[in-house]
């Protein structure tokens, strides 16, 4: 059995992690493993007991047991610098993230030879770590499909709190396509969460068509999911995250580590931060995510991350957990604070507790795939806590499709669906629309929609003789319409940026074509315009806050 040398550490590369890398790993599949030791101080054989084994790695450390179709050939080895080379066989990775800047020392033994040699298998100098939120990850290279720029990207989550052998691999993949005409910077960014694949190992997919209609950046990332085939880092099996996340048996509580590591890939591609020094250009305000049945978790992941995500875009996909997906729903998340699994995962809870991002939502009323039995409730949920929505169901069992309304319809160019929405930029929430489609009892074989028909006005998407949104500390304004026929609807003003009324504060409110009544601020801060009715044509509604009286003297004001 070879002896473990060369141990070298590297701090720079990944931004907010630690690179190990060490020689003299035995011939794969000679069962010899490596214990991966951790300490304060430099680590001797005299003082290798008082130090962390963080963890245990197997002779395929270094590289991707699957080949892969993206032309990254991880299988040969994976990279680690850069735009750089592949490891060499005979070479071993661990891939820590700190939860503090400090200096620590490591250390590495192979099963057969626990001998501990500094400037061998023991580092002479410690490394510098530096503890970073959200870590960076890796630049494999390029490649051009149609109108898109692929850059490819890996990752590594912290390999000494990862699950090994029941979680499987913590090296993950992500794309980021980048358009070359059509669309000018800043770029929206789109996370596209990719639906359950019909089995194997399999790589980010570049945008459909390389690109054939150009919406901005788009991510894609891949989840572990890997069906009918062995995980590609232990060999063994694994728990599929299905956009989700694992299960802690240790810690009776689930971690929402897909959650988290897209919000955490979205970040750094926002925010430049990956370490490759590549700028994207992406205005921070649109950034949005979207996908269909097993990706329809976006509606999840932009629930949980409202400051991060614009609005969201879900397809034929599981309202909530009430069919057992994830079991131990009664869990908790994350920590025993967090709420169980099932309220994470149902957005109805989450309407009653919280404000909710746009979210739109298209499902098949007879869906033998992902039953749509629970989404009466939740959409009744959301017109009850005045959550900013719009939804369309069909009849074709599990086919995604468009949303048939336009103005929902995702179309970055014309401003429209998911990517109508600003971060930061005031938005309408419809309810009780007159032209909604009364809420059936799912499953059947109807049709319908809730709020497809209304439109408004916005610094994105322009209706015709709408004039533009007005948000002040006194005053908000926007125009409406409806495309089908006059409607009577209630209208909740959400995400104002500046027109947030105290609570003693009368409201009123007037239309361009006589309407007028009192509005009402909610406990959240919003507001709310009850019997207002939107015609064919662009509706100018103005809420105004009462100014505050002007005290000239005791006893006197106007």
């Amino acid at each position: 059995m070879a002896t473990v040398t060369g141990l070298a550490a590297d701090a720079t590369t990944i931004p907010g992690q630690a690179i190990l890398t060490f020689t003299g790993i035995g011939a794969e599949g000679d069962g010899t493993t490596y214990g991966v030791y951790r300490h304060t101080a430099q680590i001797t054989s005299g003082n290798i007991g008082s130090a962390t084994l963080v963890g245990t790695l197997d002779q395929y450390s270094r590289r991707n047991r699957h080949n892969d179709a993206s032309g990254q050939n991880l299988t040969s080895g994976f990279i680690v610098t850069q735009g750089g080379s592949h490891l060499a066989a005979g070479t071993g990775l661990v891939v820590m993230q700190p939860a503090s800047s400090a200096t620590r020392f490591y250390a590495v033994t192979n099963s057969t030879d626990a001998t501990v040699t500094v400037g061998v298998n023991s580092l002479t100098a410690g490394v510098a770590e530096t503890y970073r939120a959200d870590a960076g990850a890796v630049y494999l290279g390029s490649e051009v499909i149609g109108n898109y720029t692929i850059r490819h990207y890996s990752a590594w989550e912290n390999f000494a709190d990862w699950v090994h052998a029941s979680w499987g691999t913590y090296h993950f993949r992500f794309d980021v396509n980048i358009p070359s005409t059509g669309i000018s910077a800043p770029f929206p960014l789109t996370v596209e969460l990719h639906a359950a694949p019909s089995g194997g190992y399999f790589e980010p997919d570049p945008w459909p068509g390389g690109g054939s209609v150009n919406v901005g950046l788009i991510l894609e990332a891949r989840d572990n999911d890997f069906s009918s085939t062995s995980d590609p880092y232990t060999g063994g099996t694994h728990a599929a995250e299905s956009w989700f996340g694992n299960f802690h048996v240790a810690e009776d509580v689930w971690k929402a580590t897909a959650v988290e590591r897209i919000a955490r890939f979205a970040r750094l591609v926002r925010d430049n931060a990956i370490g490759d020094g590549f700028d994207f250009q992406v205005n921070s305000a649109r950034v949005y995510i979207l996908g269909a049945s097993m990706g329809s978790m976006s509606m999840k992941h932009a629930i949980a991350h409202p400051e991060l995500y614009a609005a969201a875009e879900t397809r034929i996909g599981f309202i909530d957990n009430s069919h057992g997906r994830f079991p131990n729903g009664s869990k908790k998340v994350g920590s025993a604070a967090g709420d169980t699994a099932d309220h994470y995962l149902d957005p109805a809870y989450q309407a009653s507790i919280g404000v909710l991002p746009p979210i739109i939502h298209q499902l098949s009323a007879n869906d033998g795939t992902a039953n749509p039995d629970k989404y009466d409730e939740a959409l009744a949920a959301f017109e009850t806590y005045r959550q900013p929505f719009a939804a369309e169901w069909t009849n074709d069992d599990h086919q995604p499709h468009a949303q048939s309304a336009a103005q929902w319809n995702f179309n970055t160019a014309a401003g429209s669906g998911l990517t109508r929405f600003l971060r930061t930029e005031a938005y309408p929430a419809f309810g009780g629309a007159s032209t909604s489609t009364a809420i059936p009892s799912f499953p059947n074989a109807s049709a319908g929609q809730r709020n497809g028909t209304l439109d408004w006005q916005s610094s994105l998407h322009l209706i015709a003789g709408g004039s533009s949104l007005l948000d002040t500390s006194n005053t908000f304004r926007i125009s409406l319409v409806s495309s089908s026929s006059a409607t009577g609807v209630t209208t909740t003003i959400r995400n104002a940026q500046s027109f947030r009324p105290q609570s003693n504060v009368p409201l009123t409110w007037s239309t361009s074509n006589g309407q007028s009544g009192t509005a009402t601020r909610n406990s959240d801060g919003s507001v709310t315009v009850t019997n207002l009715s939107i015609p064919t044509s662009a509706l100018e509604l103005t809420v105004q806050a009462a100014p505050p009286a002007h005290v000239l003297f005791a006893g006197a004001a106007f």
